[in-house]
């Protein structure tokens, strides 16, 4: 579901004007903000509680630390997550094969399409949150073990929810898709790790369509994948040394916050410039599927938008 969210996203990005994504992009952040860093002082608060209990009974800080090796625990996740991650490989190849389709956009084949990609997705979907029902005990958030409140269905469609607005206002990098989980109560780690997953499959996913395309600029791929790479290693060392060992999981829920702040501020200053632009040069102010018609034959999820390197408040003058 959040594919197809990403899907059905991208295509509302490509025909809506700039100052309704930008709205949108403000509305969306600040309130991820709020809710994300009002639960990670929550956090910080409660855990501070815990430790000066822990000072006071001169309880020890952590129990002796059990090393158990990557390839361990890589070998017991794939046999106990065995049918979690086949259905994911399903879905990643099934929108790697939907990437080639070569269909005009703003074409009766490709609305064809896309309704046939949406059923496929949406089956499959249901199909799993059924099989998830069946071994609830597995799953860190209670959404599916049939609350008297909440549908089965109910996070697969908070999940098209997320995909669809991150790809329509070109976010991405688990900028929305964090505050959501955290916000169903999915542990601190847990989100970490989640996310991380789905970056790399969605960022997969669209190196393979520029590669395809022959636009991977090799230099800037080389130079900030070395960044990215560094920046993950001291990550985390980060949370095995200090928030691990000393259970300080609100610093994972705050960063998400800081992320979201930083995110806010850039990406408000660049959106008020594109709309300013769109202005002096008489675009469109209203819905206009120009942009998309005039897109040419493509792949079903234009990598730059829906991986969420802005471009939904970063157009060019040309677009």
């Amino acid at each position: 579901m959040l594919c197809l969210g990403v899907t059905l996203g991208v295509l509302v990005n490509r025909s809506a004007p700039s100052w309704l994504l930008l709205a949108l992009l403000c509305s969306t952040l600040c309130l991820a903000l709020w809710r994300t860093g009002t639960k990670g002082l929550k956090q910080l608060k409660k855990e501070q509680e815990q430790l000066c209990v822990r000072l006071e009974e001169e309880v020890p800080d952590s129990a002796p630390e059990v090393v158990v090796s990557y390839s361990d625990v890589l070998g017991e996740l794939m046999e106990a997550k065995s049918e979690q991650i086949a259905g994911i490989a399903m879905v990643w190849l099934l929108m790697l094969a939907a990437s080639l389709h070569g269909l005009p956009y703003c074409s009766a084949k490709y609305g064809a399409f896309v309704v046939c990609l949406a059923a496929l997705l949406s089956t499959f979907a249901l199909v799993m949150t059924w099989r998830f029902q069946a071994t609830s005990y597995l799953n860190p958030i209670d959404w599916l073990k049939g609350g008297e409140d909440r549908h089965p269905m109910t996070f697969p469609m908070v999940a098209f929810g997320t995909g669809f607005l991150g790809a329509m206002l070109g976010l991405g990098g688990g900028i929305l898709l964090s505050p959501v989980l955290i916000e169903v109560g999915m542990h601190s780690e847990a989100v970490q790790a989640t996310v991380a997953s789905f970056v790399f499959l969605s960022s997969s996913l669209a190196t393979i369509q520029y590669f395809m395309m022959d636009q991977i600029v090799w230099h800037y791929a080389l130079w900030y994948g070395m960044v990215a790479v560094g920046a993950t290693f001291l990550g985390q060392t980060a949370c095995e040394i200090f928030i691990r060992k000393r259970r300080r999981y609100s610093f994972i829920t705050l960063s998400v916050a800081s992320v979201l702040l930083l995110s806010l501020i850039c990406l408000c200053v660049v959106g008020t410039k594109t709309v300013a632009h769109d202005y002096d040069m008489g675009k469109p102010l209203g819905f206009s599927f120009t942009r998309l018609c005039n897109s040419g034959r493509g792949s079903i999820i234009r990598p730059n938008v829906a991986m969420g390197d802005g471009v939904a408040m970063l157009r060019s003058p040309h677009d």
